[in-house]
């Protein structure tokens, strides 16, 4: 490391020119003033002095260029670190070699898999609600960039509160569960599925119109109160929609769909609300559970609405 050190202060950015300077240095040099000492000594002319001077720096600069190619696996692990670094995409090196330079580029191969390893799993823990596996609200503000128009659907589960205070947090927790699992099993792909709130969710329908989102909307509201049930009483939800341009704002897309959400509680709840547009209420007649009142009698115990919750 003295050397390089050396070298280093000299030329601070470039490894060729340090290969240059031992290579002529301490490899050519020498042996170029032991041949011009010689012919000298025999009284040869500047000619014969120039040709030798010529083929000595023709020779160190072939030699470089050889070095410079025998050495490629230090600047490909030098690029492919510094990709990691930007987060580029990672170019892989070869690794069937075994001698150092080989066990260099093996080991580093290692490395930035284990990197990339690592770097998933911390952000799916950071983007990733652990409750229900949907994206939370940071993991769908990183799905949406780069996303053009489309649609986004705000989900509420209608009297969750009631749910959690008559039957317990863990019947509760099942009852998000569940309310997930069969929402994510109507998604399309390209679709992006989040929770956002304690029991709100948001549905993105890339290149979706708003009718689309209506009919979309109005499959997720039926197939939560066909599947999902706590103590033999159907899971309901409200819905609201939105449109959303190329170039506007995710958030104020979804803020106008809450605003359609909060019609849709205000005027019955489970069913769907379009932003903008009044729409009527569910064809088929259902209506959401209505929510316990305060001195109902308290139903099936928890642990039979767990047992119930299918």
């Amino acid at each position: 490391m003295l050397l390089y050190g050396l070298l280093a202060r000299a030329f601070p950015r470039s490894l060729m020119a340090k290969i240059a300077v031992v290579v002529f240095g301490i490899g050519i040099l020498p042996l170029l003033g032991a041949v011009l000492g010689a012919l000298h000594g025999m009284g040869a002319g500047w000619a014969p002095l120039g040709a030798v001077t010529g083929a000595a720096l023709a020779c160190a600069g072939a030699a470089s260029a050889l070095l410079r190619l025998a050495l490629a696996p230090v600047w490909a692990t030098a690029n492919a670190l510094e990709a990691h670094a930007r987060g580029w995409t990672v170019p892989r090196l070869p690794d069937g070699h075994h001698d150092a330079l080989g066990v260099l580029m093996r080991r580093t191969n290692q490395a930035l898999d284990t990197a990339a390893t690592r770097l998933d799993e911390s952000r799916r823990e950071a983007e990733v609600d652990p409750l229900t596996g949907a994206l939370n609200r940071r993991g769908f503000d990183r799905a949406m960039r780069g996303q053009g128009g489309g649609a986004v659907i705000v989900c509420d589960l209608d009297h969750f509160k009631a749910v959690n205070d008559r039957y317990g947090h863990e019947t509760g927790d099942k009852v998000l569960r569940k309310a997930a699992a069969c929402w994510r099993r109507q998604l399309r792909e390209g679709d992006l599925f989040a929770r956002v709130g304690g029991e709100e969710f948001v549905v993105w329908l890339p290149k979706a119109t708003l009718a689309t989102a209506a009919r979309r909307a109005g499959e997720l509201r039926l197939a939560l109160s066909h599947e999902v049930a706590v103590a033999g009483r159907p899971v309901t939800a409200s819905f609201g929609a939105a449109a959303r341009g190329a170039k506007q704002s995710i958030d104020d897309a979804i803020e106008r769909a809450d605003e359609a959400l909060y019609l849709a509680k205000r005027t019955g709840r489970n069913r769907v609300r379009l932003d903008g547009i009044e729409t009527p209420p569910p064809r088929d007649g259902a209506a959401a559970a209505p929510a316990p009142a305060a001195n109902a009698p308290l139903g099936p115990p928890a642990t039979e609405a767990r047992a119930m919750l299918r």
